[in-house]
């Protein structure tokens, strides 16, 4: 076994005890995607339903017709000030004259779908109890350098382009304006899943749509291990992470009902 290199940073993979054994011992490995990331399909607590999307504010502009002859009665400006209308100047639009105030709403902005491998850069009992299927195993990816390069190597002969290995970022996806967006919406995270301490390998698909990849790369078994076999847990819950779903599903219908 190689040991770490010194000074390098270790990634772990929290995984059925089948997966992980498969990766150490043959080098099978699953790339999955963003879009299935998004779905139900990741599982209870990995499922994230507003992936690689962001939330631009929008300023939109509400308008009302300005009541002929009342643009000076006092009680009618008092009225208008305090919801925020403003009197457009006489001749600035053709027309009746208008009274118009701001409006702010928000904007989706999806971004295309990518090949993704998830590791966490820490091991935490929370990540245990939250994702556990009843036998897992922590997998040790002690040369980082070695692993990923051999996947990148590998995605590169089947025509995909490597965007890196980088570490996620815990905020909202809510953004002041369309300036200055981030280009990598795939590493923006809601704080609720801060937990995972998660860093991402991308990789741009060759063609559009995209399924996961079952892959089979020996030279991964040279940079990772079985850390340990996870301990079971005092709080069998069947669904461990059942109150980020409903998160998710309180967040949806205010989505739609703002539609």
């Amino acid at each position: 076994m190689t040991p770490p290199k010194v000074g390098a940073h270790r990634y772990f993979r929290f995984d059925k005890s089948v997966y992980a054994n498969a990766l150490v011992h043959e080098g099978k490995i699953r790339i999955t995607t963003i879009g299935r990331c998004r779905g139900v399909e990741a599982g209870y607590g990995r499922s994230d339903d507003s992936e690689n999307m962001l939330f631009p504010s929008i300023s939109m502009c509400v308008s009302r017709p300005l009541p002929e002859g009342r643009e000076n009665e006092a009680p009618f400006c008092d009225w208008i000030n305090k919801e925020g209308f403003r009197q457009v100047p006489e001749g600035q639009f053709p027309g009746p004259r208008l009274l118009m105030k701001a409006r702010y709403g928000i904007e989706f902005d999806v971004r295309s779908d990518l090949f993704v491998y998830c590791v966490s850069r820490f091991q935490t009992r929370r990540m245990e109890i939250r994702f556990t299927s009843g036998d897992d195993s922590w997998v040790e990816i002690f040369d980082a350098d070695g692993f990923f390069g051999a996947i990148d190597n590998e995605m590169a002969r089947l025509g995909h382009k490597s965007k890196g290995l980088e570490t996620v970022w815990y905020r909202s996806r809510r953004f002041p304006s369309r300036d200055g967006l981030p280009d990598d919406a795939e590493l923006i995270k809601e704080p609720q899943f801060a937990s995972e301490h998660e860093a991402r390998a991308r990789w741009i698909p060759a063609a559009l749509p995209i399924e996961r990849l079952d892959l089979v790369i020996p030279e991964l078994k040279k940079y990772c291990r079985i850390q340990r076999k996870v301990l079971s847990t005092r709080f069998p819950l069947r669904q461990s992470n059942d109150y980020v779903m409903r998160f998710s599903a309180r967040r949806a219908e205010v989505r739609q009902r703002a539609a």
